[in-house]
């Protein structure tokens, strides 16, 4: 009998469905997302949801992986992943005396930072994007939240999350290697912080108890050329080499006509600016211990 009962919100998406998996091996998960094959069909960002009695909160329903064009694409950031987070606790009014803890799904892009090292909780938070802006406001309303009713918090902030199936930019990159359209950058020695999703869904139980704020990577932070070679491996591909000093004069038209040219020195300077977060305080505060994306199979 799985007595512990886990509420996985955005249990569709790819952090959801991987966390789904690992978690019902010994817990009686609950699913909520918009997605018809759900235990609870239900729209966050417009609804409250009706909940039964739950022991654990995982929230990782959210909106990312946009770059909004209109006012209403940037609104619709806080609205799926502030007011969705606010309607989430009010459906789990029911629940207060039962729950134990509640884990959100953030992100290190809530520092605002294009580079530096080994960047820690305690830096500001100065993201300025509305997708940033929505996780930090985010962030403070669980804090309030789980502290006005004494339930365990953990807030995982998360970098870039290397999975096979991963959608976004990654997920992109994945797709052009596997049909012969890789490329590396030579003399490119900027690091990335990058972290399995296997990992985190492995060890999301540690954080059930933590209280506090923990940024997790692969604690090794690779190059997007070792990224690219790890994918390239994986299929069987051989990826081209392009010269940094070559992009970085490409991207110069890009600067001065940049209407019609997607490369511009700004996003060459991001590309070759290191920018890693620290895991220590979750290796020492609860045993947060990952593996190498670069030797992922």
């Amino acid at each position: 009998m799985k007595d512990q009962v886990i509420l996985i919100t955005g249990s569709s998406g790819f952090l959801g469905t991987h966390f789904v998996q690992e978690l019902e091996k010994e817990n009686q998960v609950i699913t909520l997302s918009r997605n018809k094959s759900s235990d609870i069909i239900l729209d966050l960002s417009k609804s409250i949801p009706e909940l039964p009695k739950i022991d654990i909160v995982i929230h990782c329903a959210g909106k990312a992986h946009s770059i909004p064009k209109t006012k209403e694409d940037a609104d619709a950031f806080y609205i799926v992943n502030y007011q969705g987070t606010k309607n989430l606790f009010a459906g789990l009014k029911s629940s207060i005396k039962t729950l134990r803890s509640f884990i959100f799904i953030s992100t290190v892009a809530v520092y605002g930072l294009e580079k530096g090292e080994n960047i820690v909780e305690s830096t500001p938070l100065n993201g300025s994007s509305p997708y940033a802006k929505s996780k930090i406001h985010a962030e403070e309303l669980v804090l309030r939240w789980t502290k006005e009713n004494k339930i365990n918090f953990s807030i995982l902030r998360l970098p870039l999350i290397f999975g096979w199936n991963a959608p976004g930019n990654l997920g992109d990159l994945i797709k052009k290697i596997k049909q012969g359209f890789g490329i590396k950058i030579s003399n490119l020695e900027a690091k990335k912080s990058v972290v399995l999703i296997d990992d985190i869904a492995e060890q999301l139980e540690k954080f059930i108890n933590a209280n506090d704020i923990f940024n997790l990577t692969d604690g090794h932070h690779p190059t997007f050329n070792n990224i690219v070679d790890t994918i390239s491996k994986k299929y069987g591909k051989k990826p081209v080499s392009i010269n940094l000093k070559l992009l970085q004069w490409v991207a110069k038209i890009g600067d001065r006509w940049g209407n019609f040219f997607p490369l511009n020195s700004s996003k060459v300077n991001k590309i070759n600016s290191s920018l890693t977060f620290s895991d220590e305080r979750a290796r020492k505060d609860v045993g947060w211990n990952s593996r190498r994306v670069v030797d992922t199979p």
